[in-house]
C-alpha cells in the first residue's frame, strides 16, 4: 500500500469503529428507554371479575408514541384510557411519559370521562405548550353495575364495539388534546350488555400496507374484525394481528400498533 491509501484504510477502520460504538450506545440507550416505558404503560388490573382482558402492543421499534392504563376506579367500576402521541420513536415515547404523569394527576376524579379530558386538556397546555406537541386519546368507563359504558374522545379513531354478533363503530366529538385550551369533549352512554366486546385501539393498526402498497384502513380493519367476531376476545386479538401481519408480508409494521380487547362475561 502507498501512504495515501493507507492513511484512507485507517480513516475507514477509524469511522467504522466509532460508528458501532455509537450503534451500541444507541441500542443500549433504546433498550434503558424500553425499559422504563414498560413500567408505566401497564394495566393495574390482573384479574376482573366477570371480564377479559386481551392486550397486544408493539411499537415500531424499541419504544413508541402509543400509551394505555386500565384502573379500577371503584369497585365494579372501570377507567381505560388509550392515547397516541404523534411522530414515532424516542421524541414520541418522551411525549407518553409527559402525558402519563399528567394523566395521573386526574384518572382518580369520580368525574366522567369527557370533564376529565377537559382538566387533562387544559394542564397539558399550561405546563407543555411550549413543545408544541398533541396527541390522540380516549377514556372509558366501564360500569358493571349498570351494563353501561361511557367515553370521551380526544381526536381518536373510532373504536369498535361487538354486541349481538354485530360490529358497531362509536366515537364522541373533541379535539387532540394540546391542541386548544378551554376546549370541550362530548360524553356519550352506551350499552355494554353480558358477552359484548370492546375493541380500543390506536391507528397504527389500520394504517399499515400490504406490499404492494396498498393501505389497509379503518373499512379493512373492521373487515377483519367481522370475520373473527364470535371468538373470545384473546384469540379475536391474535386473529387479527395475524391477518395483519400476513397483510404486511415481508414489511415490518408501519406504526406503533396497540389492541385492548374487553369482553363482559
Amino acid at each position: 500500500l502507498n501512504i495515501n491509501d493507507f492513511i484512507q484504510k485507517r480513516i475507514i477502520q477509524k469511522t467504522t469503529h466509532e460508528l458501532k460504538e455509537k450503534d451500541t450506545l444507541i441500542s443500549e440507550d433504546l433498550l434503558l428507554a424500553k425499559s422504563i416505558q414498560k413500567k408505566y404503560i401497564h394495566s393495574e388490573v390482573d384479574e376482573i371479575d366477570n371480564l377479559e382482558i386481551g392486550i397486544y402492543f408493539q411499537p415500531m421499534i424499541e419504544i413508541g408514541g402509543d400509551l394505555y392504563d386500565i384502573y379500577e376506579l371503584k369497585e365494579n367500576y372501570y377507567r381505560v384510557f388509550i392515547a397516541d402521541a404523534t411522530g414515532h420513536g424516542i421524541q414520541s415515547a418522551l411525549i407518553t411519559m409527559i402525558v402519563n404523569s399528567e394523566y395521573d394527576k386526574f384518572k382518580l376524579l369520580d368525574i366522567g370521562p369527557g370533564e376529565l379530558l377537559e382538566f387533562f386538556n387544559d394542564s397539558f397546555i399550561d405546563n407543555y405548550h411550549h413543545l408544541n406537541r398533541f396527541f390522540s386519546g380516549m377514556i372509558i368507563d366501564i360500569d358493571m353495575k349498570n351494563e353501561k359504558i361511557s367515553f370521551a374522545s380526544a381526536g381518536h379513531p373510532s373504536q369498535i364495539i361487538i354486541t349481538n354478533n354485530n360490529v358497531i363503530t362509536f366515537n364522541s366529538k373533541g379535539r387532540l388534546i394540546g391542541f386548544l385550551k378551554d376546549s370541550k369533549f362530548e360524553q356519550i352512554t352506551i350499552s355494554f350488555p353480558v358477552n359484548s366486546k370492546l375493541l380500543l385501539f390506536t391507528d397504527g393498526v389500520f394504517e399499515e400496507y400490504s406490499e404492494q402498497k396498498k393501505l389497509l384502513n379503518e373499512d379493512g380493519f373492521i373487515k377483519i374484525v367481522e370475520k373473527y367476531k364470535q371468538y373470545p376476545i384473546a384469540s379475536l386479538i391474535e386473529l387479527i394481528i395475524n391477518d395483519i401481519r400476513t397483510l404486511c408480508g415481508v414489511n415490518k409494521f408501519n406504526d406503533d400498533v396497540t389492541v385492548i380487547g374487553i369482553q363482559r362475561t
